[in-house]
């Protein structure tokens, strides 16, 4: 209750001396799934009303938006900053991931909190998360401690510019008794411009961290080199497990480059299968991505093959893939077509896409097929109208 009323109660100060300028937006969608040879129809609609708060009536330190969704607050900033000092207020919006080389706090939905700072020291405090980290970030270094639940996060952070990049930054999760396998170690290595570079991470077994977190713990050793020259890059990562073990099995290779007319990528995983012929290789990919302008039509060609052939065919194979698009005045065609030939299967699949965005605040969009290539390896028939309008 008292973290309503806080919200509330910063909302309507902000409102009382701000000048409010609205947006409204409105989706339809109506979709015929004909996947039994006989249509399903599934409509939705969303409405979305966003407030942009003009706030000089208090100074140009603050800003602030909010939307609703209907009735129902969806989402709210409010900013204030004056010379060392900034406070603002979140909810519903992704804010404060640390910006460390391990990514120590990574946010991909929005949060319900507050940010404060002074000078180069910021405190974040997540009501949605029970999570609470104070930040401090100098010149090439970075100190965090955060509390969450029963366990406390401190990292460390060094950067020394040289001639050359040199990185450091430990990262202990506390929780009971000491331990060492509780740290996370990298260091590295770089060209100031990241041109090459070597970087090494050591992950213990006991490390504790939340699902919002870029660490990696299942590799116990990581060890990646890479160095990028004009037209490509190379790289390569020496892995183990947990453990420490299989590095033959988990460590990868890879190679891309620019050809005037196409790219080429490769990559292998895991060097203790090696043979003659392709079954013997063991996990690999080897891609080509084309792209072309045909009579105004604008596209790319690539061609894949390896093993797994696809995410969602597990064994050696081939994939096709085109895409295209054109525009005729007011009108935009879109389509894309991917065909998976496998030891075993084969799959073919389809989207097109017809937009109208002819209007001064809106467009339609017709669909036909599942666009999500990724994990949807056979055409679905599956018809679309969406209707979008803004103002």
């Amino acid at each position: 209750m008292k973290k309503i009323s806080l919200f509330l109660f910063l909302l309507i100060v902000s409102v009382s001396f701000s000048y409010i300028s609205p947006s409204y937006s409105f989706k339809f969608s109506i979709t015929a799934d004909f996947s039994n040879d006989y249509p399903v129809l599934v409509p939705s609609y969303y409405t979305s009303t966003d407030f942009w708060m003009n706030m000089s009536l208090m100074g140009s330190d603050f800003s602030g938006s909010f939307s609703l969704n209907g009735t129902y607050l969806d989402s709210l900033e409010l900013n204030f900053s004056k010379e060392k000092f900034g406070l603002n207020v979140y909810k519903n919006r992704i804010f404060g991931g640390t910006n460390d080389y391990l990514g120590l706090y990574k946010f991909d939905i929005g949060s319900e909190g507050l940010m404060v700072k002074f000078s180069n020291l910021y405190f974040y405090a997540y009501n949605s998360l029970n999570l609470n980290y104070l930040k401090y970030e100098g010149n090439n270094k970075m100190f965090i401690i955060g509390l969450r639940e029963n366990r406390k996060d401190y990292l460390v952070q060094f950067n020394i510019p040289i001639f050359v990049n040199i990185l450091f930054e430990c990262l202990y999760t506390d929780y009971g008794t000491f331990s060492f396998e509780k740290n996370v170690f990298h260091l590295g290595l770089t060209e100031q411009n990241w041109k090459w570079g070597i970087k090494y991470t050591f992950a213990g077994s006991e490390v504790s961290l939340p699902a919002y977190t870029n660490v990696n713990t299942t590799n116990r050793h990581l060890a990646n080199v890479w160095y990028n020259f004009t037209n490509g890059s190379i790289w390569f990562n020496l892995k183990s497990d947990t453990n420490g073990e299989n590095l033959g099995s988990l460590s990868e290779v890879g190679l891309n480059y620019d050809f005037p007319f196409f790219s080429l990528s490769l990559s292998k995983t895991g060097f203790d299968q090696i043979g003659l012929t392709p079954d013997l290789w063991g996990n690999f990919n080897i891609t080509v991505n084309y792209p072309f302008n045909l009579i105004g039509i604008n596209g790319k060609f690539s061609y894949s093959f390896g093993s797994p052939a696809h995410n969602t065919v597990g064994t050696l194979g081939e994939v096709y893939y085109v895409e295209f698009s054109k525009n005729f005045g007011h009108l935009s065609l879109f389509g894309k077509v991917q065909r998976i030939v496998g030891i075993y299967e084969k799959r073919n699949t389809a989207y097109f896409e017809v937009k109208i965005p002819g209007f001064q605040n809106g467009e339609i969009k017709l669909s036909v097929g599942n666009g999500d290539f990724y994990n949807v390896n056979t055409f679905k028939k599956i018809v679309s109208i969406e209707f979008n309008t803004w103002w």
